[in-house]
C-alpha cells in the first residue's frame, strides 16, 4: 500500500518539476533567444533582406509606423486577415532591427472612433465591411520627428509579392524626406514652348503628374556637365545631341546616377505640338545604349495586329474605324510582372514604337518591361514618315514574322565607357580630369522605345479648369513614369529588393483533382442542356403555329400528344440535370471533407497511434526485463 502511495507522490512531483521546467525553459530562452528566428517556409517569405536591413541601419531619427487593420476587414475577407499576419510580423522584424530607432504601433478603427478620424486623416482608403457600408481600414501611416509622412492606403493582395518594398520605401521616403531632382533633357516640348507663328504650346500634363513627388529640373540639351544636385537624369528624344551632352549623360550614369530614356525610332509627338514637321529618331543615342546592354533598330517600327488601337482616322476625305498597327494597346500579357515598374500597369498605349535588341555584353543584365505579341511586323519608318500614312494598306499587307520585339527594358550591371579613346572634345573639364573608363558602380537604366506614350492624346481625356489642365487617364502611361522613376530615386537599398512570390500556395494536386470532376460532369450538363434547349425549339415552333390561327385549331392531336410528351421530357431532362450538378456538388464537397479530415483530424490520430504503440512497446520491454 505504502508503495503504491510512493509512486503516485513521485508521479505527482514529476508533473509539478516537469511544468516548472517548461516555465524556466520558455523564460530563458525568451530572453536568451530573443530575436533569434527560423524561417522554414519555402520562399523566405519573413526574411528581411540585406537591403532593407541597409536602409533601417540608415536610420537616424525616429520613426513611428501606425498599422491600422479593422477586424471587420479579415472578416470579409479571411485572406486579407492572413496578409494582416504576415505585415505585421515584418514590420515586428523591423522594430527589433531598428534598435529602438522604430516605433510600431497597432490600432483597430471602428465607425466613428478616433483612430478611424486619425486613418481618414492620413489619407487612408476604407473598404465596405458590412452590408450598412461601415467601413474597415488595412493601411499604414509612417511619420519622422519633423513631421513628414508616408502611407500606404491599402495593403492590397495584389502586391504582396512586393510587400517588404512597399513597407522599405516607407522607411527610405522617412528617411530621405526630400524630393529627388529629377534632371530633364528633351527635344519635345514636354516643358512648354513659345513657338511663332503657331503660338505657345502648354506644358505636358504628364510633368505635372511628376510635380508633387519630384523636383522637376529642365536641362540645357547642350548640356556639358550634369549639376551636382541632380538625382535623377530623363532623357525624352535625346536627338542632336553633341558628343560632350553624351559624355556628361555617359559619366553621370556611370558614377551611379539612375537615368529613365525614351527615345523614338519617329516622334509623332513633334507634329501634335505645333512644330513644323515631324523628325526621325536618328541620332547617336545608341553609342551609349549599346554599351549598355541595348541597342535600337534604326528606322524600324514594331507592329503588332492583336494590340492594334482600333482608331478613327480620315481617308479619302470621310472617317473610318480601323486597326492602326503601328498604333499599340499593351495589355497586362505584355508587362513583366515581377518587376515593381510594371507589375500592375493594365493598359500602356505606344504610338509608332522601336524595337530594342540587347548587344548580349557579359557583365550586363536585360530585363524586358514591356513587349509585343508574336503576331507582329517590322514596318519601315518611311511607311508612317507621311502626311496621310496609308493606315489600310498597312493593315491589308500586314504580314506576320511570329516573333515578339522589346519595347521597355531595364539595364544594370558593369559597363565600359563608350569613349575608350577618351573624353571627345569640348567635354567639361571637371569630367575628363576624372574620366572614368568602367563604371564605378553597376547601372540601373530603363529605356522605353517610345516617346510619343508621354503626350497626352495617348493616356488622358484634359479638361480646362480654370487655367488648369486637369486631365482623366484611360491609361496607365503615366503611372509607368511615375513608378519607373520612383524606383530610380530609391538608389542601390530599394534596387536590391526585387518581387518575391505570393505566400499562398495553391493546392495544385487538388485544383486537378476538383478540374477532373467538374470536366466529367460538364460534358455531361452541357449535352442535357443542349436537349433540353432543342426540346424547347420544338415546342415552342408548335405553340407558335397555334397561336397564329386566331382560335382555329390547327394543330392535330398527334401534334398535341407530341407536344405533352415534349413538356415532360424537359420536366425529366431537367430533372436529370439537378441530379448531375448535385453529384459535381457532393464529389467536390466530399473532397473538401477528405482534405479537412487530413489536415484536422488525421495528423493528430496518427500521433496519438504512434504515442500509443511507443508506451505498450516501452511496457512490454519492461515485463520482459522483469
Amino acid at each position: 500500500m505504502m508503495a503504491n502511495i510512493d509512486n503516485k507522490l513521485r508521479a505527482y512531483c514529476g508533473l509539478v518539476l516537469a511544468g516548472i521546467v517548461f516555465v524556466c525553459v520558455n523564460i530563458f530562452s525568451s530572453e536568451a533567444l530573443n530575436g533569434v528566428r527560423v524561417d522554414l517556409t519555402e520562399r523566405s517569405l519573413f526574411t528581411i533582406s540585406d537591403s532593407t536591413k541597409t536602409v533601417i541601419a540608415s536610420i537616424d531619427e525616429p520613426i513611428l509606423l501606425r498599422l491600422f487593420f479593422s477586424k471587420g476587414v479579415g472578416e470579409v475577407n479571411p485572406d486579407l486577415a492572413t496578409h494582416f499576419d504576415r505585415v505585421h510580423g515584418l514590420l515586428k522584424q523591423y522594430v527589433a532591427l531598428s534598435n529602438g530607432k522604430i516605433r510600431l504601433e497597432l490600432h483597430q478603427p471602428s465607425p466613428y472612433s478616433t483612430d478611424e478620424d486619425r486613418a481618414l486623416a492620413y489619407g487612408l482608403r476604407g473598404v465596405a465591411t458590412s452590408a450598412a457600408g461601415d467601413p474597415g481600414y488595412f493601411g499604414l501611416a509612417g511619420l519622422n520627428s519633423t513631421d513628414d509622412q508616408a502611407v500606404i492606403p491599402f495593403f492590397a493582395l495584389e502586391r504582396e509579392s512586393f510587400l517588404e518594398f512597399d513597407l522599405t520605401k516607407v522607411v527610405y521616403t522617412l528617411v530621405n524626406p526630400v524630393k529627388k531632382v529629377v534632371g530633364v533633357i528633351s527635344t519635345l516640348p514636354v516643358h512648354g514652348r513659345h513657338a511663332p507663328p503657331y503660338g505657345t504650346t502648354p506644358r505636358w500634363p504628364i510633368m505635372g503628374q511628376l510635380d508633387p513627388l519630384f523636383d522637376i529640373r529642365a536641362l540645357n540639351a547642350e548640356v556639358r556637365d550634369i549639376p551636382p544636385d541632380v538625382d535623377l537624369l530623363m532623357l525624352v528624344q535625346p536627338t542632336r545631341l553633341t558628343k560632350a551632352t553624351l559624355y556628361a549623360i555617359e559619366q553621370f550614369v556611370m558614377r551611379g546616377g539612375r537615368a529613365l530614356i525614351f527615345v523614338d525610332p519617329y516622334a509623332e509627338a513633334q507634329s501634335i505640338t505645333a512644330r513644323s514637321g515631324r523628325e526621325l529618331g536618328r541620332d547617336n543615342i545608341n553609342l551609349l545604349l549599346g554599351n549598355w546592354g541595348v541597342a535600337m533598330v534604326p528606322d524600324k517600327i514594331a507592329a503588332d495586329i492583336d494590340a492594334a488601337r482600333r482608331i478613327n482616322m480620315p481617308i479619302d476625305g470621310r472617317l473610318q474605324v480601323l486597326d492602326y498597327v503601328v498604333w499599340l494597346s499593351l495589355q497586362p500579357k505584355h508587362f513583366n510582372r515581377r518587376d515593381i515598374v510594371t507589375a500592375e500597369m493594365s493598359r500602356i498605349n505606344v504610338a509608332t514604337p522601336g524595337i530594342l535588341e540587347p548587344t548580349r555584353l557579359p557583365k550586363t543584365e536585360v530585363t524586358p518591361l514591356m513587349t509585343t505579341g508574336n503576331k507582329t511586323m517590322r514596318i519601315d519608318v518611311a511607311q508612317v514618315a507621311k502626311p496621310d500614312p496609308d493606315a489600310i494598306g498597312m493593315f491589308r499587307d500586314f504580314k506576320s514574322a511570329n516573333e515578339s520585339h522589346m519595347i521597355a527594358a531595364r539595364l544594370t550591371g558593369d559597363v565600359k565607357s563608350a569613349f575608350a579613346d577618351g573624353p571627345p572634345p569640348n567635354a567639361s573639364r571637371a569630367l575628363s580630369t576624372n574620366h572614368l573608363a568602367r563604371s564605378e558602380k553597376p547601372i540601373d537604366v530603363i529605356v522605353v522605345a517610345d516617346a510619343d506614350m508621354l503626350h497626352e492624346k495617348f493616356w488622358a481625356d484634359i479638361r480646362i479648369e480654370g487655367d488648369q489642365q486637369v486631365p482623366t487617364p484611360f491609361a496607365n502611361n503615366a503611372d509607368f513614369v511615375v513608378n519607373a522613376l520612383d524606383t530610380l530615386a530609391g538608389g542601390e537599398e530599394l534596387v536590391g529588393l526585387r518581387a518575391r512570390r505570393e505566400s499562398s500556395r495553391p493546392f495544385t494536386y487538388v485544383d486537378n483533382i476538383r478540374r477532373e470532376a467538374e470536366r466529367r460532369y460538364r460534358s455531361k450538363e452541357r449535352a442535357l442542356i443542349d436537349r433540353i434547349n432543342n426540346t424547347q425549339i420544338e415546342v415552342d415552333a408548335l405553340v407558335a403555329r397555334e397561336s397564329a390561327a386566331a382560335g382555329a385549331d390547327v394543330l392535330s392531336s398527334t401534334e398535341r400528344s407530341r407536344i405533352d410528351q415534349l413538356r415532360r421530357e424537359i420536366v425529366t431532362m431537367r430533372q436529370e440535370l439537378r441530379q448531375v450538378q448535385h453529384a459535381l456538388r457532393e464529389d467536390i464537397e466530399r473532397l473538401d471533407a477528405t482534405l479537412k479530415f487530413l489536415n484536422i483530424g488525421a495528423i493528430p490520430i496518427a500521433l496519438a497511434i504512434l504515442s500509443l504503440l511507443i508506451i505498450g512497446i516501452g511496457r512490454y520491454r519492461r515485463r520482459l526485463a522483469v
